[in-house]
């Protein structure tokens, strides 16, 4: 049965983790914190733009309001609330690896790109798409052997 996977190459071996996962994370732990340590991570993530006050609800909206751009205030949440990206990548690894995406092509599926990062692509400078088309492209060209690969818009092509 014919069947297409479209990657996003940077995530490719586990090498990072889309912030949308970093987000998740971080609600996670943030669900599971007492009254008293939630608190004091209110305080500290208020730094970083959240609502000042303890409540895991809208600090949960907050995070999921954070976009790509907002990827550093994401990593600093994580740090705040103990959240080891690079352990879960290791441990629960959740992407494929290069030589996956090689044995999905071998056994006759079509490979295609997805972009280098999962940026909405309507937010991009013209030479940042360009990379993100382009260079994911080449990736998937180069794990699969083709000269020419399918590439789908993350979030659409609107914009």
């Amino acid at each position: 049965m014919p069947c297409f996977f479209f990657v996003t190459t940077n995530f490719l071996d586990n090498k990072t983790l889309h912030y949308r996962g970093k987000v998740s994370l971080c609600i996670d732990v943030l669900t599971a914190l007492d009254d008293h340590r939630g608190k004091s991570i209110a305080r500290d993530l208020a730094e970083l733009g959240a609502p000042p006050d303890w409540n895991p609800a809208g600090l949960a909206h907050w995070l999921l309001s954070l976009g790509h751009t907002d990827e550093p205030r994401v990593d600093a949440a994580c740090s705040l609330l103990g959240v080891d990206v690079a352990s879960f990548l290791k441990t629960r690894r959740p992407y494929l690896t290069g030589a996956e995406v090689r044995r999905l092509a071998e056994d006759g599926f079509t490979v295609g790109a997805h972009s280098k990062t999962h940026a909405t692509p309507g937010l991009l400078s013209e030479d940042e798409l360009e990379e993100e088309i382009v260079g994911s492209s080449r990736i998937v060209m180069q794990l699969t052997g083709r000269d020419r690969v399918p590439f789908a818009f993350p979030h659409s092509s609107a914009g």
